[in-house]
């Protein structure tokens, strides 16, 4: 019994590992597939080495390891297949600091397509929320809802996040 329970454990841990495995690579198939659909965007692909984490285990800052790739500087956009993460605010050797567009100090420029909808979207900034908002520009009309779900894309103008990225 003994020696079938060690065994047991023993092989669930490899499928806990396989599992793992298999998920990673599913990632990567999406960010390979996002890289060969994009082909208009310069990507140059980082590992996400730290996480600074609420009490309520949300994300609210991340590091990157971007050695080895050339030209990464302060203000260039992080992105995945998924959409906008935020964008580098520090870089430090072979580490990025990138500030989440839910921080309080972010603000991107952004669209609803189909309504007419132009304006920006300020991150909340507090630790517990993972929260933006969106903010209409002046001269818009307002009568026009938005809606839970209504898709929110980025426009390009604040020259930072690329025009067309889900937000």
């Amino acid at each position: 019994n003994q020696a079938l329970e060690r065994e047991n454990r023993i092989l669930l841990g490899e499928a806990l590992k396989s599992r793992a495995q298999t998920d990673e690579l599913a990632r990567v198939k999406e960010l390979c597939g996002f890289r060969a659909e994009r082909k208009d965007y310069d990507t140059v692909p980082a590992r996400v080495i730290g996480r600074d984490v609420s009490q309520f285990f949300q994300v609210v800052r991340l590091t990157i390891d971007v050695e080895g790739a050339a030209g990464i500087r302060e203000g260039q956009s992080v992105i995945t297949h998924d959409g906008v993460v935020g964008h580098i605010e520090r870089v430090s050797g072979r580490n990025a600091d990138v500030m989440l567009i839910t921080d309080a100090r972010s603000q991107v420029h952004a669209t609803i397509p189909g309504k007419g909808v132009i304006g920006s979207v300020f991150g909340k900034g507090k630790r517990n929320e993972f929260e933006a908002r969106f903010v209409y520009l002046d001269r818009v009309d307002r009568t026009v809802p938005i809606r839970p779900g209504d898709a929110v894309l980025t426009t390009g103008h604040d020259r930072i996040f690329p025009a067309g990225l889900e937000i």
